[in-house]
């Protein structure tokens, strides 16, 4: 097994083989050196193959990440956030929940996305929120996060359809309500053809178009009557896709 000494080697390279041979054997007796080295390690590729060799050693690393997590660099608490997505272990569920406040846009988008990973059902009405948030990655991670945890986050993303005064937060609630799909999705979305804003009946569309064993034409065909013409066109296409 690597040495303490290889993982604080001048060299790069040596470092990066000592984190590779480390993962390798998966030993719970590395995950302590791991974790340290991955506090002052400077290069990327060396910072990645130990959060890489972490995972690989499995549950024993998850306590060590979950203290990451609340570690004063945004950088460490982002690979704490990514290891944890990878580990799968529900004890890290409410910590990253917290994380979802963190003042770093990084952190918050890992900490998502690793929510969505563990089919976190009681993050929903917090990654919910995120919905509307200035930055774009955690926006899209919020989405993907409410996809993946599925049909228990349609209630929430009907909420923001409904509710929310932010375009961009209703637009990705139709998003991810598309990607679910089902009965309970699709009346979100007939509703959502009557949105103010233009760019969420367009995605409105888009999410329909993309549904599979519902008769979505009667939809698509009021959509081609929208006022704007972006809408028509798209649910024109879409008409004919299906013909």
């Amino acid at each position: 097994m690597a040495s303490l000494t290889e993982l604080h080697h001048p060299d790069k390279n040596v470092r990066l083989d000592a984190a590779i041979g480390l993962g390798t054997a998966a030993l719970p007796d590395s995950v302590a050196l791991l974790a340290a080295r991955l506090c002052v390690e400077p290069d990327f590729f060396v910072r990645e193959t130990s959060v890489w060799a972490l995972v690989r050693v499995g549950p024993p690393s998850v306590p060590p990440m979950i203290t990451m997590l609340a570690d004063q660099s945004a950088t460490l608490r982002t690979q704490a956030a990514h290891a944890l997505s990878k580990l799968g272990d529900s004890r890290a569920a409410t910590p990253l929940i917290n994380a979802l406040s963190d003042h770093s846009w990084d952190v918050v988008a890992k900490s998502a996305y690793a929510l969505g990973a563990l089919r976190t059902v009681d993050a929903i009405p917090h990654l919910a929120r995120l919905l509307a948030s200035d930055a774009v990655e955690v926006r899209n991670a919020a989405r993907d996060a409410l996809i993946a945890i599925g049909e228990a986050s349609i209630t929430a993303l009907t909420r923001v359809c409904v509710a929310e005064s932010s375009v961009s937060a209703r637009l990705v609630a139709v998003e991810a309500l598309g990607s679910i799909g089902g009965e309970q999705a699709l009346q979100t979305l007939r509703c959502a053809l009557e949105d103010d804003a233009w760019e969420v009946r367009l995605g409105t569309v888009q999410a329909l178009r993309d549904q599979r064993g519902a008769d979505i034409r009667p939809l698509l065909q009021h959509a081609r009557t929208d006022a704007h013409p972006h809408v028509r066109l798209l649910a024109a296409h879409a008409l004919k896709a299906l013909a």
